[in-house]
């Protein structure tokens, strides 16, 4: 949240630059225990921060083999204009075909 308000207030302060584009890491529990894409649309909301300028990154580990809850989220995450980024790609056992089928953008 605070990543996006700061972020969403340079903007603000400097109209004439590239927006900024923010990278958050999201803990594996975070996506189970927690109502995730409220949040993040709450956050976006009510800092006015574009959705295509948030990007979350989480583990392979927690990303491969996702179902159910998971997957869920990352979709409608994705739906909703956010990127989803695998920030330690290559260091597991990883699928290649099923990661095509995940709605991530960056690895």
């Amino acid at each position: 949240r605070t990543a996006c308000h700061q972020a969403r207030r340079w903007q603000l302060a400097h109209p004439g630059e590239p927006p900024i584009f923010v990278s958050v890491n999201v803990a594996v529990r975070q996506v189970w225990d927690s109502d995730l894409v409220a949040d993040v649309a709450r956050t976006l909301e009510e800092t006015g921060l574009a959705p295509d300028l948030l990007q979350l990154e989480l583990t392979e580990s927690a990303v491969m083999g996702s179902a159910g809850r998971p997957l869920q989220v990352l979709k409608a995450l994705s739906d909703m204009g956010v990127h989803i980024a695998i920030d330690d790609f290559g260091t597991g056992y990883s699928n290649l075909a099923y990661l095509s089928r995940l709605p991530v953008s960056v690895l």
